[in-house]
């Protein structure tokens, strides 16, 4: 028999102070690519840009790609430390989601973008996924330390890693906070124990095991919100 979680405070959000316009994302967008991907992209036709995906991008990355490869990114973890008040929750009952917070390492998938020419492939891609990731200040591009199964260097990868200063960081929470997040809230992408689940199927999937989501997911069976 499931057994009822106690409620908990949650933080409440506002989509007026939180939420980014289309301009200022794409605005973020352009200064990056400008300052840490240009010279990169453009300096050889065979020069590659790779997505590190360790949550909802790899069962569901929603863009086109050339390749897709497991991979391992050194210097951070996978952790439920961000509050989703759109995708996973609302603004009044916010979930829980991943992100990549300071520390260890993280087993993931690595996707290769298409390549044509600096305003068509891969910076359409990346419009897409500024605007998926990057909506708000939750997240900071980086480009990572990533290799592959044989432990080759992926030679640009770039993840969106948690942004500590964020009012969406939830990195400290206690775990019966994490449980009551991610068992009852929903968002506009679905319930947040789906989340849960579907991430650790998709690892499940490329042989990949993560203890900290399989420990949530065996309380949460054990519970209801």
């Amino acid at each position: 028999m499931s057994q009822k979680l106690s409620p908990v405070r949650l933080p409440i959000f506002s989509q007026e102070k939180i939420v980014f316009s289309d301009s200022q994302i794409m605005s973020n967008l352009s200064d990056y690519y400008a300052r840490y991907l240009y010279d990169f992209l453009e300096s050889s036709s065979s020069n590659s840009l790779y997505v590190f995906a360790y949550g909802s991008l790899i069962f569901r990355p929603d863009f086109l790609y050339e390749a897709r490869i497991a991979a391992c990114v050194r210097g951070f973890r996978r952790r439920f430390g961000l509050w989703s008040p759109v995708y996973r929750g609302s603004m009044e009952r916010p979930g829980l989601v991943l992100g990549l917070d300071c520390g260890g390492c993280c087993l993931g998938v690595a996707y290769r973008l298409m390549r044509c020419s600096a305003r068509g492939e891969p910076y359409k891609t990346l419009q897409k996924l500024w605007r998926r990731e990057m909506f708000t200040d939750a997240y900071k591009p980086r480009i990572l330390r990533a290799y592959d199964r044989d432990g080759k260097i992926i030679s640009l990868c770039l993840g969106f890693v948690l942004h500590r200063a964020s009012s969406q960081y939830a990195g400290n929470v206690d775990e019966r906070t994490r449980l009551y997040a991610i068992a009852g809230a929903e968002g506009t992408r679905g319930s947040n124990r789906e989340y849960l689940l579907d991430t650790q199927q998709g690892l499940l999937r490329e042989s990949m095991r993560c203890s900290h989501i399989d420990s949530l997911a065996k309380k949460l069976d054990d519970t209801s919100p």
